[in-house]
């Protein structure tokens, strides 16, 4: 039987998988299912997560961003967790799904617009001091850790 994972890759949500027992026959597609918001129906990502893909057949796993996650027709939310079952085919037919993935990978959001941004008391003619507030509520930094802030001037 096949078992799936899901794991956060920067905005990603990767979906893989082991390559199952397929009784002497080649493995030719793997049919992924995501499972709504609604919790009840499961639905193929065929954008990103096609098993009828050769690549995604070679690889064993597909990322599909987060962000389609949050759209129609998944609308999962913020800390929903993502379920996936895959199932795979090969000529003597499709195998039964997969169970689903154990409740790991959370849907999350990307950090919100950062804080008003002020000149310094050390800025002078020849130097500008840059400060801001650090985002630290869940709402400002998507409930992940702030890596880093990037700085534009013009």
């Amino acid at each position: 039987m096949l078992s799936v994972v899901t794991v956060i890759e920067n905005s990603f949500v990767k979906i893989a998988w082991q390559y199952p027992n397929d009784n002497s026959d080649t493995v030719v597609e793997y049919e992924i299912l995501i499972r709504q918001g609604d919790m009840k129906t499961f639905t193929p990502q065929l954008l990103y997560c096609d098993g009828r893909s050769a690549a995604i057949v070679q690889k064993l796993y597909c990322l599909v961003p987060m962000s389609t996650l949050r759209a129609e027709p998944y609308s999962l939310k913020f800390k929903d967790y993502v379920f996936a079952k895959i199932k795979a085919k090969n000529a003597l037919g499709w195998s039964p799904y997969s169970d689903l993935n154990s409740m790991e990978t959370q849907i999350q959001i990307e950090p919100g617009t950062g804080n008003l941004v002020r000149r310094g008391s050390q800025t002078s003619t020849t130097r500008i001091e840059v400060v801001w507030d650090a985002m630290t509520t869940s709402s400002e930094t998507g409930d992940s850790p702030i890596r880093s802030y990037n700085l534009e001037w013009d």
